[in-house]
């Protein structure tokens, strides 16, 4: 084994090695996933800090899954082995150092979430895109700072950014709800 990770958020462990495969383990140490081989050995592993998904180093590869171990994101940065890991706190960008001195960087985007019949969709870092299917509606919400965690149900979408929280009413998309994320003491998305 070469690395592994637990992560508190949902009790789950992740390990990766010279077989050339990554597992999910759980916190009885049943193993819930068994990657297929890979043609290198997975040099590093690490998972955000929200439990949701985590990152996969190897050589020349950074690949991104969630909590079962399903791959979402596959990329071929050209920095020899990927040894080590890193999430920002906010669980949006993961660092890896490369095995030729190069830091290879990585933002999770194109997130969708759908509520009823209307899709919001992260499409870069700070812009979400709005598809009301029934009304036949389009918009593009920009954000100044990067969008950490979006919800929507009953109605509303809360976006999350490293600064601000904003809650729009699904019916009026053009004034949304503004506060400072200093402001909350606790907020439940």
């Amino acid at each position: 084994m070469l690395g592994c990770d637990w992560n508190p958020a949902n009790n789950l462990i992740i390990s990766c090695g010279e077989d050339c495969k990554y597992r999910v383990w759980d916190q009885y140490g049943r193993q819930l996933y068994n990657s297929a081989p890979y043609d290198h050995v997975i040099t590093s592993i690490k998972w955000a800090p929200n439990g949701d998904y985590f990152a996969v180093g190897s050589f020349e590869m950074l690949r991104l899954c969630d909590k079962s171990g399903w791959s979402h994101s596959f990329d071929k940065p050209l920095v020899g082995s990927i040894l080590n890991l890193s999430w920002s706190h906010d669980g949006t960008v993961v660092a890896g150092a490369g095995g030729n001195g190069s830091v290879v960087f990585g933002s999770i985007v194109e997130r969708q979430i759908e509520w009823a019949h209307i899709e919001a969709v992260l499409d870069s870092e700070n812009k979400i895109s709005i598809n009301d299917c029934l009304h036949e509606m389009n918009d593009d919400l920009d954000f100044r700072d990067r969008v950490v965690n979006m919800s929507m149900k009953h109605n509303h979408l809360i976006v999350c950014t490293t600064a601000q929280c904003y809650v729009y009413n699904v019916m009026n998309w053009t004034s949304p709800f503004v506060f400072d994320i200093k402001d909350v003491v606790f907020l439940i998305i």
